[in-house]
């Protein structure tokens, strides 16, 4: 249960991480740059950045929850489960 609930967060955080970093990407390359500086750049997107993201967010989440992991497995599950 530990492990899904890291995994959920994981990939809830890469979700919510793309679509904001991709919408403030969009707006600094098309309105941002272009009213301040008065140039811009071409946009294309790749995969690439969004599975190397994917990636490093479902191991970061898989490292935070595995010492919460390790505690569970080291206690008896009857004393878990009185305390719940």
């Amino acid at each position: 249960m530990t492990l899904m609930e890291g995994l959920g967060m994981g990939l809830v955080s890469f979700l919510l991480s793309t679509a904001v970093g991709t919408a403030l990407a969009l707006v600094l390359i098309r309105v941002i740059n272009l009213r301040s500086f008065n140039w811009t750049i071409f946009y294309h997107p790749a995969w690439e950045p969004y599975l190397l993201g994917a990636a490093t967010a479902i191991l970061a989440s898989l490292g935070a929850a595995l010492y919460p992991i390790w505690k569970v497995y080291r206690t008896y599950p009857q004393m878990q489960i009185r305390e719940e």
